[in-house]
């Protein structure tokens, strides 16, 4: 099992570098992160100017066990819990607007959330049991009308002009429709496809991949997987600009044969990134894994600078951001316990109001305004 770490030393030091002819990947990176024999330069608290809490109202059609994606769009906040298969809507006041919950074999009903992704008057949520991309109202969550997939899809976002962009990962045992092996779909308002992108032999494989394969700013999207060390960029606005990818050169890298078995991975104590990582204006914030624990590092991509939280104090300290709007990271915290456990470690205490839901096991986002 991996454990995020809020207090520890990564054995790697981490430095960066302009080359990438270390990297074993069929697509060539733009630049490269490389993890190597430096030290850090700073830490994450000195880029980040304030934190803000947000508490999320208790409703009974909110009932959300975790979060693994947040989308902000038109004033709204979209918290999903892909597990439970459920979305939630509130307003930037943390106030609940709406839910989608549908889950069943009947109209307007899914078998499962895969994932899902909103505009300014839409919610959309994959169903592979179904090949169906479901559509829903985004102010109150009525089902409006279901698509026919061309790809098993395992995440999903809109871009700028309309297009949907969506990314369908090779794992082992996974049912197969038919198409071409790439990893990223561009498909039109009506999912036909219009351009494929990032190819993979048949031979490839990933052992298993983020349940949220896309991060978003107001710029660009970024997408990971594990069949490269690294990540890729689409701007929103694609196809007006070019998409590119980022290099990451681990000491321990996953060898290629091992990245579709997952016991060799756990095994090997393998680095690797561990989550997709969160784009917010100039920063990219990275969740590394060694196999076992997980770290969180944050990419300063004005002076290609790596920042690390504190060893010893939780001033500022960005806890494992789920998304970002506005120059803003966002965490997501329900948790009493570690919440007392960051202000014993100087984390700035939040208002009484925001204390006393999450003593009441309410659930808070965190907003870091960064520098």
């Amino acid at each position: 099992m991996r454990v995020k770490v809020l207090f520890g030393l990564l054995a790697l030091a981490v430095c960066f570098c302009s080359c990438s002819e270390d990297v074993v990947s069929r697509y060539v990176p733009r630049w490269s992160i490389v993890f190597g024999g430096q030290s850090v330069s700073e830490t994450v608290a000195s880029k980040v100017r304030d934190v803000s809490f947000v508490c999320l109202k208790s409703h009974p059609d909110a009932m959300l066990y975790g979060v693994d994606k947040i989308r902000f769009c038109g004033g709204r906040i979209y918290l999903a819990d892909l597990h439970s298969h459920r979305i939630a809507v509130y307003d930037m006041k943390g106030n609940y607007l709406a839910d989608v919950s549908q889950k069943g074999s009947g109209p307007g009903e899914f078998l499962e959330i895969r994932n899902f992704a909103v505009d300014d008057s839409s919610i959309y949520v994959i169903d592979n049991y179904r090949h169906k991309l479901l559509v829903y109202d985004c102010a109150d969550g009525e089902f409006e009308r279901s698509m026919d997939l061309p790809v098993v899809a395992d995440d999903v976002e809109r871009l700028d002009n309309g297009d949907f962009l969506v990314a369908s990962i090779p794992q082992p045992g996974a049912v197969n429709m038919k198409q071409t092996r790439h990893l990223l779909f561009v498909l039109d308002e009506n999912l036909e496809i219009k351009e494929r992108l990032l190819e993979y032999s048949r031979k490839e494989k990933v052992a298993f991949a983020p349940l949220s394969l896309f991060s978003r700013d107001e710029e660009s999207i970024c997408f990971s997987s594990l069949l490269f060390d690294g990540f890729t960029v689409i701007p929103r606005n694609y196809p007006d600009s070019s998409l590119w990818h980022v290099g990451i050169e681990f000491p321990r890298p996953i060898p290629l044969e091992h990245r579709g078995d997952n016991r060799m991975i756990a095994q090997g104590r393998y680095h690797y990134l561990a989550d997709t990582p969160v784009c917010c204006g100039d920063y990219i914030s990275l969740e590394i894994s060694d196999g076992e624990y997980i770290y969180d590092y944050l990419y300063d991509v004005r002076d290609s600078t790596l920042s690390a939280n504190s060893q010893t104090s939780a001033y500022n300290y960005l806890d494992f951001p789920i998304g970002s709007i506005q120059r803003q990271f966002v965490s997501y915290l329900d948790d009493y316990s570690y919440y007392q456990e960051l202000v014993a470690h100087g984390f700035a205490r939040a208002g009484e109001e925001v204390e006393s839901h999450l003593k009441n096991e309410g659930a808070v986002l965190l907003f870091y305004f960064m520098r």
